[in-house]
């Protein structure tokens, strides 16, 4: 896939910047994202053939993103005349009334009288496909005269969205969900405050950062010396705005993780023993105790039967792999982050297998699909926990400072 900016400027253009326009290529396959005036010079210039576009994406009817559609139809028309071709088909995209727009145009501007040019139109909400791009609309406010759309396209997996022009009179949050998970945002930034047409840079840095976007191209960039400037304030926001998500490894979460082998294993059995202590008819003495097998609880009271059962759940390396792949992958779709806070748990369990011996729940580390266990170093005192999860902060706290140490750099420059 290959997306070539033609232009990323207003209505007014420049040397530097022309209207918008953007050119997307998968293989063979080539579509237009607007086609503002300048567009097929800047085509030409590039060496593509105004003929081998397949498809014309229009997101609204102002001239800086129409102003070439009607002639790149026309250049393809007579270039197809003085070289003798068969007309390919021209496919549009936009909003309604764009086919009953351009036949207006088209009596004004005149294709040959009697020939007719194949072109074919989608209009408002579609889905559509051309090759391996496929490409869905959604409405934009931008202004009320009349609709805008904006699309979000997939190519291969790979997403673009391009709302084409649009200002804070759009639902934000609907806006958050339309451009969710982007690898690349082409979003305007022509306002210097909060307008009801046009984004500023902050909001566009907002968008960004609330929509976990991978990229973001500011266009539609006015031709004044301070809008340079303004993109570096827009640079500075949406870092910030980033910083705030993008926190170091959290301790807390990553003790929490460290603890719950145990927490999930006996706390319930723990809270049952302490009720039937102190308010129920059991007594010290009722207690089993461990023999040189396996842990005497298996085989007694139920609550220990059950408790065996959670503490293979909890101490097993093949759970903690499931729930860790599944946990990364829901949090990299959503926040593109990985749930390393998690490792606590695995830390507890690679702790576990050498210092439980048969005496004291021997780690069955690879339930349930192995019994597998080790005789390993007998616990002296159950104050030996105090090992256990002092290593899990020690590592999390040289990971968190080492975090910070990266970011620091990172921010440097």
């Amino acid at each position: 896939m290959k997306l070539t900016i033609l232009g990323s400027g207003t209505l007014f253009p420049t040397k530097e910047r022309f209207p918008s326009s953007f050119l997307l290529e998968e293989g063979n396959v080539k579509i237009l994202l607007d086609c503002g005036h300048e567009a097929i010079a800047r085509l030409v210039e590039l060496g593509f053939d105004v003929r081998d576009i397949g498809a014309i994406f229009i997101s609204h009817f102002h001239a800086d993103h129409i102003g070439d559609a009607f002639n790149l139809v026309w250049s393809r028309f007579v270039g197809d005349l003085y070289e003798g071709k068969e007309h390919k088909l021209l496919v549009f995209l936009g909003p309604r009334t764009l086919q009953e727009r351009f036949r207006k145009w088209r009596e004004i501007f005149w294709l040959e009288p009697g020939e007719e040019y194949p072109l074919e139109f989608h209009e408002g909400e579609f889905e559509y496909a051309l090759g391996d791009i496929n490409l869905r609309t959604f409405p934009v406010k931008h202004v009320p005269w009349f609709e805008s759309v904006g699309c979000r396209i997939n190519v291969g997996g790979k997403i673009i969205v391009y709302p084409g022009d649009i200002g804070s009179s759009h639902d934000f949050d609907d806006l958050v969900s339309r451009v969710q998970g982007a690898d690349l945002l082409l979003i305007e930034a022509d306002a210097d405050k909060p307008s009801p047409n046009h984004f500023t840079f902050e909001q566009a840095a907002e968008l960004a950062q609330r929509a976990n976007v991978k990229q973001v191209v500011i266009v539609h960039i006015k031709p004044i010396p301070q809008w340079q400037e303004r993109a570096r304030e827009a640079g500075a926001a949406y870092k910030a705005i980033n910083k705030k998500i993008k926190r170091p490894l959290s301790m807390r979460l990553a003790i929490f993780w460290g603890l719950f082998p145990d927490l999930f294993a006996f706390g319930l059995s723990f809270v049952w023993l302490f009720f039937n202590l102190i308010f129920g008819e059991l007594s010290f003495s009722d207690l089993p105790r461990p023999t040189g097998v396996e842990p005497a609880p298996t085989d007694t009271l139920p609550i220990f039967r059950l408790t065996s059962l959670l503490y293979s759940f909890s101490h097993s390396l093949i759970v903690f792999l499931f729930v860790f792949g599944v946990a990364a992958f829901l949090l990299r779709l959503k926040l593109r982050r990985t749930p390393w806070e998690l490792g606590g748990w695995l830390i507890h369990i690679l702790i576990d297998i050498p210092t439980h011996s048969y005496k004291f729940y021997p780690t069955p580390f690879l339930w349930p699909l192995s019994d597998l266990k080790f005789d390993g170093f007998s616990w002296g005192t159950p104050w030996f926990l105090i090992i256990n999860y002092l290593a899990i902060i020690i590592v999390y706290w040289f990971l968190r400072k080492r975090r910070r140490i990266l970011d620091e750099k990172v921010g440097a420059r």
